[in-house]
């Protein structure tokens, strides 16, 4: 599920829902369940893939010094930063992308 929640391919299909406001958008996770989430089955194998790239992508995050008082927008960035410098960053876009060609995480009409 973190995987699915971190990941840009959810972000992209929320993006749409949200509000604008003067530092960009506004209440993702007042619209993150909009978009049709599938159970976890464990004989899945993108499920799986998903599973694994999620906590490859959570111990290179816990890597990144986390700086006391800075915004957390910066220290996202540096965690994005991170985790594009490595070969899971890959791997969650493109198992997560897998399922929109069979409908979910895509947004309802």
């Amino acid at each position: 599920m973190s995987a699915i929640l971190n990941s840009e391919t959810l972000h992209a299909g929320v993006q749409h829902y949200q509000a604008r406001g003067p530092v960009g958008a506004r209440h993702f996770d007042k619209y993150v369940f909009n978009l049709p989430i599938p159970r976890f089955e464990c004989g899945n194998a993108i499920h799986r893939a998903l599973a694994d790239a999620g906590q490859i992508a959570a111990d290179i995050a816990h890597t990144v010094p986390f700086k006391e008082g800075q915004d957390f927008t910066r220290t996202r960035k540096r965690v994005r930063t991170a985790l594009a410098e490595h070969i899971a960053a890959d791997e969650i876009p493109r198992n997560s992308s897998t399922p929109r060609r069979r409908g979910f995480l895509t947004p309802p009409p």
